[in-house]
């Protein structure tokens, strides 16, 4: 490749290189193709103004963003993101093969679509989660939660309950987590059942986690940390409600509904942390 395009795209990393600058791509990604200003962008990313438009001004010198005027808005250069992964793609990962470019611009329309449909509650989630965690969600956990907030407003709850972090991951049904679950014999529909009906009351859209399941949230982070994970994935999720159901035990505390969950899987705690941890090395 010609030293020019690589000078381009370590450009484009650099200017991506920030987590105050890759939260404002992600935001603006999410809602392609419609515009933030600068107003609406601080209420949701909450820094300081001068700070945020040294960040925005450096993301449109590279052209990653495009800056509109009268109001003045921003919006993402998706094509330029778009170039920058196949960049990867082509030069680093299949450099011998013909990219099939149909079938990119194909899986790019169904990610847009579906960032689209997750919009309002994504940006709810992040509300209640501390940035520390929600920046290293996996795809497939943020999948869980969504999924989860959804289970928790439909049954009409004020919070999502780790019982709900519990079904999200099972509905998820590709992670490891769900793997594992359904191995230990622990299905949907058994879940559900234990978790008995809606309360008949109509939820709010954007209710927080309980304080059970924050605690297996900041338990998962933990636990990616410790075994060197970029990102949380199902299984980081999973350890999560494992070692707190070994902790309640351990401490002789009352045992809450979900730890009773696990309880009736009549497997060890220990044993199910064990197989866990061997499928982070």
């Amino acid at each position: 490749m010609h030293h020019d395009n690589i000078t381009h795209y370590a450009d484009l990393l650099a200017a991506l290189g920030t987590p105050a600058r890759l939260t404002i791509v992600r935001l603006l990604v999410k809602k392609y193709p419609h515009v933030l200003t600068a107003t609406e962008l601080q209420a949701r990313i909450k820094i300081p103004a001068p700070i945020l438009h040294q960040h925005l001004n450096k993301l449109c010198q590279q052209g990653v963003l495009h800056r509109g005027e009268d109001p003045v808005t921003y919006g993402v250069d998706v094509n330029l993101l778009e170039d920058l992964l196949a960049f990867f793609y082509a030069e680093c990962c299949v450099r011998q093969r013909v990219i099939d470019w149909g079938r990119v611009n194909d899986k790019k329309e169904q990610w847009l679509t579906a960032s689209e449909v997750a919009t309002v509650e994504q940006e709810s989630l992040e509300n209640f989660i501390d940035a520390p965690i929600y920046d290293r969600l996996g795809g497939k956990v943020l999948q869980a939660l969504l999924l989860a907030q959804s289970e928790a407003i439909r049954t009409g709850h004020d919070a999502i309950a780790a019982e709900h972090l519990l079904l999200g991951l099972m509905l998820e049904g590709s992670g490891l987590a769900t793997h594992h679950l359904k191995e230990w014999g622990l299905t949907v529909l058994r879940l559900r059942e234990a978790m008995g009906s809606p309360t008949g009351k109509e939820s709010p859209h954007d209710i927080p986690f309980s304080g059970e399941a924050t605690a297996i949230l900041n338990s998962a982070l933990i636990v990616a940390n410790e075994s060197g994970a970029i990102l949380i994935n199902t299984e980081h999720i999973l350890l999560g409600f494992l070692l707190t159901w070994q902790q309640a035990i351990a401490q002789n505390k009352p045992l809450s509904f979900i730890c009773k969950i696990f309880q009736q899987l009549t497997i060890p705690p220990e044993a199910m942390i064990q197989k866990m941890r061997e499928n982070l090395h």
